[in-house]
């Protein structure tokens, strides 16, 4: 059984201040130090720094996931029945990244779990990219999230 390792993430008092932090905490090859790896996040403020989930090799017992703590999902907020289902970080841990040409979150590892989390991208200027780039990896699971993509500047070709 791997040993779960689960690490905090956000601005106040936490272990990593944002997501980029506690990927590159995780060991290179979590199958062989027989671990899962969690990052828990916290709604302390909104993330704004891109991820990248890359170079770690994993298995599908020794997993790595990206979810919010216990009470910090927009699912979990008191109205969230009758919340629209936008981006709204005051509802909940939220991911938003602009400009740039990478993905909000890019997963270039297997094995990974990206859950409970709004992840909003935009760009004001001719640079496309995704909200979620998973295209290099297969065995990517994405549950209850928020996706929100907004692209403007592009020409109308």
């Amino acid at each position: 059984m791997p040993t779960p390792i689960v690490k905090t993430i956000g601005s106040t008092g936490r272990q990593y201040a944002n997501m980029q932090l506690f990927e590159d905490a995780i060991p290179a090859n979590i199958v062989t130090t027989d671990e899962t790896w969690t990052g828990e996040c916290y709604n302390d403020s909104e993330f704004t720094t891109q991820v990248n989930f890359s170079g770690t090799t994993t298995d599908a017992t020794r997993f790595v996931k990206l979810t919010t703590a216990t009470g910090q999902s927009f699912k979990d907020h008191a109205s969230a029945a009758t919340n629209p289902l936008t981006y709204d970080q005051s509802k909940g841990v939220g991911l938003a990244v602009s400009g740039g040409y990478n993905s909000a979150i890019e997963l270039n590892i297997s094995n990974i779990y990206i859950e409970n989390i709004q992840i909003k991208r935009t760009s004001t200027s001719s640079s496309s990219a995704g909200v979620v780039d998973g295209t290099s990896t297969t065995t990517k699971f994405i549950n209850d999230c928020i996706i929100f993509g907004e692209q403007t500047g592009q020409p109308s070709v």
